[in-house]
């Protein structure tokens, strides 16, 4: 055996530009599609999920074009990743003659950009959907989202009762006209009574988001019902966020455990500014936690609607510094000073679900025992993150 010493690292210090926002950046870029006419997104994240829900959004009609910071094409690719300066989109809109699938639909491994283009593709008449990844997202289940798409009278079909790619939908507008039409007869509902369409919160938030994204396009309203616990609920106000700044208005109780859309409602096209990335910026926090004596200072972060925010009391729970500092004209500036020795803490992890892994990094170099509770929604990620 070969072994190796580290020897200990010397204090983290710097100013840092963190990565965009992966969740920001795809429901701006779904947006944008939806939408009509030319849409911008500006500092896009660009990673796996992004690259792939721009690879869907392309082979579903929209056209998407990445461009450096002379305005040249690119490719809109990870290699790529330092010479994105935004996204130029055309959008299909909610004209059928644009929104298009000629051939099987491939999210690779993103899970939430699946399931929010799953639901959006139950307005064509046929779609196959399938992944190269089968011992990954095809070995997730998708069958609360799928029931809820049976409701609005789409045909599908599945691998296994908890609805596992490959998926086949047959929809359209009118096949989900005729048969909402039908249920509104049987159950006595007026014409422009919202439609009652329920889903399971129990595993994933991403079916809500789903089917957000998908009911101003149906043209009639929906009353959406989210029964059992609603999980990562952070990520439905980001959903919320992203459909009043492009012009659709969700009306959600309290508990967000009912959501209504009104119809005649249409997305609209805009520019975009994507903040920092929270889940990418807690990394980089851990990392200088763990380390003494540690000042580090890192730009866009913002009091959004991202839940990952959440790290920065768990922090300063363990002992760190955290502090805000003007940075003229880009924002401000989050400041950590790590301690000579972390504490343990606790937190809720369905607040903060992208951050809870490198939290438990930082627990692991604090005294005592730290605790994470309510991360069960982590088994069913790309992997099981909590194994």
């Amino acid at each position: 055996m070969i072994a190796t010493v580290l020897p200990p690292s010397a204090p983290l210090t710097g100013d840092l530009e963190p990565p965009s926002s992966k969740n920001f950046t795809t429901r701006y870029v779904l947006a944008a599609c939806l939408a009509e006419g030319r849409s911008v997104v500006h500092r896009p994240a660009v990673q796996d999920d992004a690259v792939a829900l721009v690879r869907c959004a392309r082979d579903m009609g929209a056209e998407v074009t990445a461009l450096d910071a002379r305005g040249r094409p690119v490719d809109y690719t990870v290699e790529n990743a330092s010479q994105v300066d935004r996204l130029e989109i055309h959008g299909f809109g909610n004209h059928p003659r644009l929104l298009r699938a000629d051939r099987p639909l491939n999210p690779g491994n993103a899970g939430a950009v699946f399931r929010m283009l799953l639901a959006v593709s139950a307005l064509l008449p046929e779609v196959r959907w399938e992944t190269d990844h089968a011992d990954s997202l095809g070995k997730r289940p998708h069958g609360d989202l799928l029931e809820a798409l049976r409701q609005l009278g789409v045909e599908v079909r599945a691998e296994g009762a908890d609805g596992r790619l490959p998926i086949e939908l047959r929809g359209g507008r009118d096949r989900i006209r005729d048969h909402v039409d039908r249920v509104r007869r049987e159950q006595g509902l007026a014409s422009d009574e919202p439609f009652p369409l329920t889903v399971s919160g129990e595993i994933s938030s991403q079916y809500t988001s789903a089917l957000l994204f998908l009911a101003p396009l149906l043209g009639f309203p929906i009353r959406l019902s989210v029964t059992g616990r609603l999980k990562s609920l952070p990520l439905i106000e980001t959903t919320r966020r992203v459909l009043s700044a492009a012009g659709i208005e969700v009306e959600s109780s309290n508990e967000r455990d009912m959501h209504l859309v009104r119809s005649g409602q249409h997305y609209k096209a805009r520019r975009w500014e994507t903040n920092g990335d929270w889940p990418g910026a807690a990394a980089i926090l851990a990392a200088a936690a763990v380390v003494p004596r540690s000042r580090i200072r890192i730009a866009r972060l913002y009091d959004d609607e991202q839940g990952e925010r959440e790290c920065v009391p768990f922090f300063e729970r363990m002992g760190c510094r955290i502090t805000r500092e003007e940075n003229p004209g880009a924002g401000e500036l989050l400041c950590l000073e790590s301690p000579e020795r972390l504490r343990a803490a606790a937190v809720n992890g369905d607040l903060c679900t992208d951050a809870v892994l490198a939290m438990e990094a930082a627990a692991a170099c604090a005294e005592g025992t730290s605790r994470f509770v309510q991360i069960r929604n982590l088994q069913f990620k790309e992997c099981d993150r909590v194994r």
